[in-house]
């Protein structure tokens, strides 16, 4: 077998080392960082289960990656001739989401808005600018229109949306209308890359290098809809399920790694 490209010694008596010729019980470590990853997935998948009935939730999206592999080869006394690959672990990618838009339902109320397509409405959060598909919005006690964690809207010219009361329209294109009188245009933005937004705080996102710069968009607004979380409830559930067993699995490879380690050091050196 290779170690750190070169094959691994006859002394080293089966007991894979690393570059630094500490000894690493690769096969415990695989299985465990595989436990390690099913734990972090499921906490995921608990998440969006709790969020199911959030206006505007976006699913998560769980990538694995593999660690690095190892090239096995076969020392005969003939050469090294070449086993195959070994993976040695599993990790976790950084979460994505699921940017498909959810169903919408009919409220009736004039504060509940949704978008028809690509985009997001823009929120003054704590940080800055902030996103979200959410449109359960609420008109604050100064008369700002606002998000539910009291983040105001934000209108064209990126200030706070001054409504008033609840009494106003909004058309298509996004302008909001008391009487004859046009307060403002809300905000709409799209992304190169909508996938590589950070979520941050409540159901709001954050842009990135990855996502790119916030674009206008022309996005049509519909007044009294409000778009659902798109967390398909049945699919969750089947996946925590095959979560589970692959965490059992891994964890029966750590029992066996820990069984034969402890025959190892009860067995093979024993003196008769």
């Amino acid at each position: 077998m290779l170690r750190d490209g070169q094959p691994a010694g006859r002394g080293d008596r089966g007991v894979w080392r690393g570059g630094r010729g500490d000894p690493v019980l690769r096969g415990l470590y695989t299985a465990a960082s595989g436990m390690l990853a099913r734990v972090l997935q499921q906490e995921r998948l608990a998440g969006d289960l709790a969020n199911v009935n959030t206006p505007g939730y976006k699913a998560s999206r769980n990538v694995t990656e593999a660690f690095p592999e190892l090239l096995l080869s076969r020392l005969d006394g003939t050469g090294a001739p070449v086993v195959g690959p070994l993976g040695t672990g599993t990790v976790v990618a950084e979460p994505g989401a699921d940017m498909r838009p959810g169903p919408w339902v009919t409220t009736g109320r004039p504060q509940d808005l949704a978008l028809e397509g690509d985009g997001f409405f823009v929120v003054m959060g704590p940080g800055g600018p902030a996103y979200t598909r959410a449109g359960n919005f609420t008109v604050g006690s100064q008369g700002y229109l606002q998000a539910p964690d009291g983040s105001p809207v934000l209108d064209t010219t990126g200030q706070p949306l001054l409504v008033g009361s609840a009494q106003f329209t909004v058309r298509p294109d996004g302008q909001v209308v008391v009487g004859d009188a046009v307060l403002g245009t809300i905000a709409r933005v799209t992304f190169a890359n909508p996938a590589g937004l950070r979520r941050v705080g409540d159901n709001l996102w954050q842009a990135t290098a990855e996502s790119g710069p916030a674009v206008p968009a022309a996005t049509p607004v519909r007044q009294g809809v409000l778009e659902q979380s798109n967390v398909d409830p049945v699919q969750v559930v089947v996946a925590m399920l095959a979560n589970f067993r692959a965490f059992e699995a891994a964890q029966r490879a750590v029992q066996a790694q820990d069984q034969t380690l402890g025959l190892a050091i009860q067995e093979v050196g024993r003196v008769t």
